[in-house]
């Protein structure tokens, strides 16, 4: 589809403003954004993200491999199209506390969201308290839904969805837990179940570029001598510190220990050694002191020569026009402008 409104009102530019595509079922990355045209071909796209970014490679590829063969790139085999199957749980947020004692509620809610990729149904999302060893079911809710019980006009067109049973939608699921077994439990995980009879795995299934993570979703249950369970999630979303793999690396954890790198019971915790600290990438020279005003900046917030800025010096982006693997798009879109939040988080994560 092409696309020109969202819910009935025009597309903002994070959207894709003025126009962008949008196929059902399908990764984002096909989803393109502020179209511009469309080529109609026989052979996969040349796209620099199409070919070096969405996709999973054998687990036997090495980055060395990777780097010296293009053959890994150009196999369809290992092109993203559809989601894996996924689940994460939104509450307890990172860092909630609960206090324990007599206003403490018998039961929390535990509530999260699951989706799968191919227009698949998420059929069961099942909990945790004893790291996998058993599970029990939550309640599943499909906002979507509703529509199948509708034939109606909406935002100008016609809504038919009563003989279709597949989901474009992720669906969000529950479960009250008894407070008094999140006392006795070290964590809370999910794991999610499409109706191809596909299920998360335990672990991370390992690529070069990592894509299509979906292992169980971990929460942490930390305990303190006040009588307060804290909650911590694997990390934190954008540029934000916090979670509990951020907590494990500190403490020197390996992940590999079969228990997310949280020190085993019988481990004595003198046996752990934490990291040492990575030496930080300078990206600036000493011998530059010049400063650029705001108003030399903007003028250079063009395609020809553009200027953005990140961690508030002014970087010439313009020698990475031809060379930038995503383009001269992705430094142009930054011309004129801070674009330190996008820099930091896909260059240095």
């Amino acid at each position: 589809m092409l696309a020109h409104k969202m819910n009935g009102t025009p597309l903002i530019p994070d959207h894709g403003r003025p126009i962008r595509v949008v196929i059902p079922g399908q990764i984002g990355g096909r989803s393109v954004k502020w179209l511009k045209r469309i080529i109609i071909t026989d052979k996969p796209s040349d796209n620099w993200y199409h070919k070096y970014d969405n996709r999973v490679l054998p687990t036997m590829v090495t980055p060395e491999m990777s780097k010296l063969d293009d053959k890994w790139w150009n196999d369809e085999r290992y092109a993203i199209y559809d989601l894996s199957v996924n689940s994460a749980i939104a509450y307890p947020q990172n860092d909630e506390e609960l206090l324990l004692g007599d206003e403490c509620p018998e039961f929390y809610r535990f509530r999260g969201y699951a989706y799968s990729g191919g227009m698949r149904r998420v059929t069961r999302v099942e909990i945790s308290l004893d790291k996998g060893a058993t599970w029990e079911l939550a309640d599943i809710n499909y906002p979507e839904d509703l529509y199948r019980e509708t034939d109606r006009e909406l935002y100008g067109g016609r809504i038919d969805m009563s003989t279709k049973d597949a989901c474009y939608c992720w669906c969000f699921w529950e479960l009250p837990i008894a407070v008094s077994r999140l006392v006795n439990a070290e964590d809370v995980v999910v794991r999610g179940m499409d109706d191809s009879m596909t299920i998360q795995p335990r672990d991370m299934y390992w690529s070069v570029l990592g894509m299509m993570q979906n292992s169980w979703f971990r929460v942490a249950i930390r305990k303190d001598s006040q009588g307060v369970l804290r909650f911590e999630h694997p990390t934190m979303p954008g540029m934000q510190s916090g979670g509990w793999m951020e907590r494990v690396k500190k403490e020197g954890g390996d992940f590999g220990n079969g228990n997310w790198g949280e020190r085993l019971k019988d481990q004595p915790a003198d046996s752990i050694t934490p990291d040492a600290p990575k030496e930080e990438v300078k990206m600036t020279n000493d011998d530059v002191m010049r400063i650029i005003e705001i108003e030399e900046l903007l003028q250079h917030g063009n395609d020809d020569e553009p200027w953005f800025v990140v961690n508030g010096e002014v970087y010439d982006g313009t020698p990475f026009l031809k060379e930038h693997p995503g383009g001269a798009v992705s430094i142009i879109s930054a011309a004129g402008q801070d674009a330190t939040d996008e820099f930091v988080g896909i260059r240095m994560y």
